[in-house]
This record gives structure tokens, sequence and C-alpha cells, in this order.
């Protein structure tokens, strides 16, 4: 249950429910400070309509992150998301039990970015020089800024959700039990 009863009528709330439906919670939340829900959500839809990287390898970097900070709100939506943009149902759901750390069943391209990921989470200060001299064998600068963005950018959201117990949408809840379905 959650620790703060996220708003329903603050007029974010509408263009969330348009944009960002499996959200509304989060978003929800963060209303009870209305300009920042506004500016957090330009960031969300900002981020896929500029994005320079494959939707998968987004999502495959946000499972990394909340499977080690075990937020379950972030792995129902985005299991549900990574399904939807190119992991196959096993590998979405992987990242629930702990069983994504069996990484044959990633490619090359898919498990740099789960080890950078997994890096920057654990130890930012410690990212070698050889893992970054490899992400830039393969990625762009923007590439590789937008990947950190999005990875520090989720260890917030994770213990948001967390410390506020944010609850999960039935929406979500659906679209993740449709993925597990088809595993």
């Amino acid at each position: 249950m959650a620790r703060i009863d996220p708003k329903t009528t603050e007029p974010v709330l509408e263009r969330a429910r348009r944009d960002l439906p499996l959200f509304v919670n989060q978003i929800g939340t963060l209303a009870h400070l209305p300009g920042v829900a506004e500016r957090m959500l330009d960031l969300y839809v900002a981020l896929p309509r500029e994005s320079t990287l494959p939707r998968v390898l987004i999502e495959l970097a946000i499972l990394t992150v909340s499977s080690l900070n075990a937020c379950e709100y972030c792995l129902v939506h985005h299991g549900a998301l990574g399904a939807d943009y190119g992991l196959t149902p096993e590998q979405a759901l992987s990242f629930r039990d702990g069983s994504w750390r069996r990484l044959e069943q990633f490619g090359p391209r898919e498990r740099l970015v789960i080890e950078y990921a997994e890096q920057v989470t654990r130890d930012a200060n410690r990212v070698s020089a050889d893992l970054f001299g490899r992400l830039r064998a393969e990625f762009s600068e923007a590439q590789i800024v937008e990947l950190t963005l999005r990875i520090t950018l989720c260890c917030f959201y994770n213990k948001f959700n967390q410390a506020l117990q944010i609850d999960i949408e039935d929406e979500a809840v659906a679209a993740f039990a449709a993925v597990r379905a088809r595993s």
C-alpha cells in the first residue's frame, strides 16, 4: 500500500493518462509537487523522442538496474515494455527472478549494456577504462550519454518508488501477466 496517496485531479494527470498510462500512480505521487511532475513528465516524453539507442537496449539497462535495486514497480512495468520492444518473454521475465545473470541468453551488445548498467549502479566510480573503451567502440558519445542518463535516472525512480511504496497500476500488472502467459 502506498505511503503517499497519489493525486488524482491535478492537470498533469490528464496528460499522464494520455502519454504514460502505465505510470499514473508514479506521476500522481509526483503531482504533490505539480511543477516538478510536469517537468518529469516532459522528460519521460522527451527521452524516447530524442533517443539515439534502440529501445530494447534501454529496457535492458532499466531492467538490470531495477533488478539490482529490487524495485518491483519498475520490474513489472519494464518487463512488459521490454517484451514490447524486442526482448523475448523469457528475457523480460528473467530480471524478476535473477536468471538474467545467465548472460548467454543475450548477444554481445546486450551483455555490454547489462555490464555497464550493473557497474554504474553498483559503483559508478569504478567504471573501468576497459569497460568504457568497449562502450566507445560500440556506441557514439550521444548514445553513451543517453545510456548513462537512463541508468542513473532509473536508480532515482527505483529509490523513489521503493521509499514511497508506490502501488503498481492494474494495467501494468495485466501487461506483465500477458508477458508471463507468452513465456
